[in-house]
């Protein structure tokens, strides 16, 4: 066994890159996390907002193609999804880089930083054809429809509103209801041998990210006079 591999990692996909170990996907979340709070802001302090419509149109349409093919291919490609999870943390850089620090909130840091070492653990220590086909279909069939949003934000900002932007987080607060009700039934099922200690970890994960939703929910649309802001 090579140094930088878990022996408890799924034997399929332990010698992919940033699967073996924890560490790789530990040190980009760190460095994400010092780049938005740290150097980004820092970088961008006496320097003026960059455009960056280009790279997020590419960005937004990368985005949209690769989860639509994840939903259709989803029960071989565990290993896709987790890469994608990282390749979400681009949005906040783009946030950073754009001085659009108001839309940095702890839901979308927490959010990004979590899916990433959720989706290491679902690669490494589970893998695909379980349950977690359920979770990685629907969350990619979300974003989607999300990014397909923002794509079309930059690019025909005036075929959207608001009213689009509330749609997509009742979206998001439906598909963590399902993972609730679905896990919990996993995990009242006797019969099934999907492991308990993921399902400890992500039945109280879906609660909290419900509650951080829903507070996102109620201050961006259901009070008045409160501008929405970019959720993931």
């Amino acid at each position: 066994m090579r140094e930088n591999e878990f022996s408890f990692a799924d034997p399929r996909i332990k010698h992919y890159p940033l699967v073996g170990s924890p560490v790789p996907i530990i040190t980009i979340v760190i460095l994400y996390n010092y780049f938005i709070n740290n150097w980004g802001p820092a970088f961008m302090k006496d320097r003026p907002p960059f455009q960056l419509r280009r790279p997020m149109i590419i960005y937004n349409a990368v985005q949209v193609v690769v989860n639509a093919w994840i939903v259709y291919m989803i029960i071989y490609l565990c290993y896709a999804y987790y890469m994608m999870k990282i390749l979400d943390l681009t949005d906040t850089v783009f946030m950073v880089l754009r001085k659009k620090d108001r839309q940095i909130s702890f839901l979308h840091t927490y959010h990004h930083m979590g899916m990433c070492l959720a989706g290491w653990i679902g690669t490494a220590l589970i893998g695909g054809g379980t349950h977690l086909v359920l979770f990685g279909s629907l969350n990619c069939l979300v974003h989607t429809i999300m990014y397909g949003y923002y794509l079309l934000a930059i690019v025909r900002p005036e075929y959207t509103s608001a009213k689009g932007k509330r749609r997509i987080t009742e979206l998001q607060l439906t598909q963590f209801t399902i993972f609730f009700f679905h896990g919990l039934y996993t995990l009242l099922n006797p019969n099934c041998k999907f492991p308990t200690w993921s399902l400890a970890m992500l039945l109280p994960q879906d609660v909290f990210m419900f509650v951080l939703f829903w507070d996102f929910y109620v201050k961006a649309y259901l009070k008045p006079n409160t501008p929405p802001k970019k959720n993931d």
